[in-house]
């Protein structure tokens, strides 16, 4: 599964790539990732007919609010990457602060779903739901991670030296 996981992250990078502006590139992403995930999540739930019934409702309603999450995390991304070379201690403070801000926003909307899941499946389905979503998100994270820079330093961005807090 891990390896179709990898080669749903280069389908969507490659996806991205090629699109022609930004907004173009994060709306075919996401359309792609969600047909993916949804196929990633039917081979790994392996529900019978009665289960699927309810889960997929559950599903969708879940990805339709994920997909704000990411739609956030992407325009953070975007705004981080044209503030990159005039960063400065405010601007950096700001920035992680969106970015605990849309984490906390993400796990609130996982417990929901989570918790939605238990009730109309039981524990053990609704456990191998949050799994499988969780292998799928921490390899997206690995891919953002990858081509996102670390933060550069205050020397590489031109300003002086903090001076130190009293």
């Amino acid at each position: 599964m891990i390896n179709r996981l990898l080669a749903v992250l280069l389908v969507v990078s490659a996806t991205v790539a090629q699109a022609q502006t930004f907004n173009d590139a994060s709306n075919i992403a996401r359309a792609d990732l969600r047909v993916k995930k949804a196929a990633l999540m039917t081979e790994a739930m392996r529900l019978n007919t009665e289960q699927s019934e309810a889960f997929w409702p559950i599903y969708r309603e879940y990805e339709n609010e994920i997909d704000d999450i990411i739609k956030r995390r992407l325009d953070l991304i975007r705004v981080y990457a044209g503030n990159y070379e005039i960063m400065d201690d405010d601007k950096a403070s700001l920035f992680a602060g969106k970015a605990f801000e849309i984490a906390k926003d993400r796990l609130k909307i996982e417990e929901k779903y989570y918790k939605r899941m238990e009730k109309a499946l039981g524990g053990l389905l609704a456990v191998r739901f949050a799994q499988v979503d969780a292998r799928i998100n921490n390899m997206l994270e690995l891919e953002i991670h990858r081509t996102v820079p670390l933060i550069a330093s205050r020397e590489q961005l031109g300003l002086p030296p903090q001076e130190e807090k009293k």
